[in-house]
């Protein structure tokens, strides 16, 4: 019967080992995985990636662009007020279906703030009805340019902030992933010290084991006291007590490190610790010079900066004298049928100056600037 039940022992204890998986892990292949597995990493690559796509849409916005505008055709319906030339009004029925649709090509130029656009539009307007007419109103070419004078230039702050963003990122995406080889470094090397407390308790209770045995056959033998007994049983008590501490210290190092992976299916891990301790000097200038030059916080300082400069010239901007020119050429022709509409085109010219001056504000506008100018003083 006994050996009956030693063989079914030994059997589980095949089935479970054969169950158990361990992974033999070093530091090199510990950060490895770290960086390309884990879930921090899955966090700060989607980050950087969102990061770079916002830099690359500011930078699309100052490229050309096609737009096509329209509407579908709409069916108005209303009663229009209509003076006479007695002074009196009628009121009358009013109907049309509407229907247009552009092409525009836009250009900004960050250097001027100014906009260059180039469009071509097309438009139906139809009254039905027992008097029913169509007109059709076309312009093939529209030229405009828009230029404002001493107004903010957000295209340009905007540009010049994203330059600088995009290389603050760039060096945030390396900082996040030497900070996810740090932390996972630090994890290993917690598992590797739990893994050999873990031996030296199970070491120190074999020894308390064998010095309690011994201790016990000499106290039979009346060679030590009650006393010396005891003493030699609380060691091995503690060294129990600390042994399931020093197990339980071992799986939960372990939990963290399979959590920190990603690596759910394995049961345990044994850590392979480095041999070889690299040395190098590091110099101190050479230190200064590459903090300057790669560092995401010096490079957020510069964001700051530019974005209080850009702040205060947007302040002074609204309280001083500014202006907007407009021009504008193309061709335009209106018939009753659309290849009419395209014959004979006639000029269509629009230039006009658009411009403001506060005169009075009760001092709202210096206080702003002020209050502008002293934050770009503490940035």
């Amino acid at each position: 019967m006994k050996l009956l039940i030693a063989i079914i022992l030994l059997i589980s204890q095949t089935f479970l080992f054969a169950q158990t998986k361990v992974k033999t892990l070093n530091l090199k292949e510990c950060i490895s995985i770290a960086q390309n597995k884990s879930k921090q990493a899955e966090i700060v690559k989607r980050n950087n990636k969102s990061r770079k796509l916002y830099n690359d849409a500011l930078k699309a916005e100052y490229y050309p662009s096609l737009m096509l505008q329209g509407s579908l055709p709409g069916y108005y319906r209303e009663i229009n007020r209509v003076p006479q030339p007695d002074g009196t009004s009628l009121y009358r029925s009013y109907s049309n279906m509407n229907a247009d649709a552009s092409l525009n090509v836009i250009q900004k130029i960050p250097f001027f703030g100014s906009t260059f656009n180039i469009s071509s539009s097309i438009s139906r307007t139809e009254i039905p009805g027992d008097k029913r007419s169509s007109t059709w109103r076309t312009s093939p070419i529209y030229v405009g340019y828009s230029q404002p004078l001493f107004k903010y230039n957000d295209m340009y702050w905007n540009l010049k902030t994203s330059e600088i963003q995009h290389e603050a990122d760039d060096s945030r995406f390396i900082e996040d992933m030497e900070s996810i080889a740090l932390e996972a470094s630090s994890k290993f090397f917690e598992l590797y010290m739990a893994y050999m407390n873990l031996k030296n308790a199970e070491l120190n209770v074999a020894i308390n084991d064998s010095l309690y045995l011994l201790s016990n056959g000499r106290y039979n033998v009346g060679k030590i006291a009650e006393n010396d007994l005891l003493q030699s049983e609380l060691a091995l008590t503690n060294s129990k007590n600390n042994l399931s501490d020093a197990k339980l210290n071992y799986s939960r190092n372990v939990d963290e490190l399979k959590e920190y992976l990603n690596l759910q299916d394995y049961d345990d891990f044994t850590v392979v610790p480095p041999t070889v301790i690299p040395v190098f000097e590091v110099n101190l200038e050479k230190a200064m010079e590459s903090a300057l030059q790669y560092s995401s916080k010096f490079n957020d300082y510069r964001v700051r900066e530019i974005r209080a400069e850009s702040n205060l010239a947007s302040i002074e901007s609204q309280y001083s004298f500014n202006a907007t020119i407009s021009a504008a050429y193309g061709f335009n022709q209106s018939a009753n049928k659309l290849p009419d509409a395209y014959n004979k085109l006639l000029d269509q010219k629009r230039f006009d100056i658009g411009f403001s001056i506060p005169l009075f504000m009760w001092g709202k506008g210096s206080s702003e600037i002020e209050a502008a100018l002293h934050q770009k003083e503490i940035t």
